[in-house]
């Protein structure tokens, strides 16, 4: 059996586990893990590089929000890129790899959607600054397609030399 081929079994696992993990995300608001997700690892962050790149611009992370003197942007559940995470992780466990290339490519695959997704709040929040009446558009469509074609290229990619590196081991 090839190493990409998916089976039915293989996607029932894949949307089993994506259910579970979303279900209990939605729990997320609200609880200790709300303020770590959104302020601790994103807002923070955010605020931080935002301030490398415009230091007159002296943001502050209070809460979920990212606070200006010029202005004020929320970034609210949802906003963290978990969801995303949750459905590449889903993704990632059921595909068949070997172990080392599976683990290996859920912590890059995990590091790199924190990473886009660091830039996409960091860009929002100079686009709502700067170029206001494209803050929608990106916020709601381009910039979570981006985030997924992104990951799913990687995912694609990473699967590739997964299949080459078992390939080359069993001839």
């Amino acid at each position: 059996m090839m190493l990409n081929t998916i089976g039915w079994f293989d996607l029932l696992k894949f949307f089993a586990l994506a259910f579970a993990l979303l279900y209990g995300y939605q729990w997320v608001p609200g609880t200790a893990m709300e303020p770590i997700l959104i302020h601790d690892l994103t807002v923070v962050p955010s605020a931080y590089i935002i301030n490398l790149i415009d230091a007159t611009l002296q943001v502050n992370a209070v809460g979920e929000k990212l606070v200006s003197p010029q202005m004020t942007i929320s970034v609210l559940h949802g906003c963290e890129g978990f969801e995303v995470m949750i459905l590449f992780w889903s993704a990632f466990l059921w595909m068949k790899m070997p172990w080392q290339m599976k683990w290996s490519g859920l912590l890059v695959g995990t590091l790199l959607i924190y990473g886009f997704n660091q830039v996409r709040i960091v860009s929002l929040f100079f686009i709502a600054l700067y170029q206001n009446h494209w803050f929608d558009t990106i916020h709601g469509y381009l910039a979570p397609l981006l985030l997924i074609a992104l990951i799913s290229g990687f995912t694609w990619l990473w699967l590739q030399q997964s299949t080459r590196l078992s390939s080359a081991l069993h001839e």
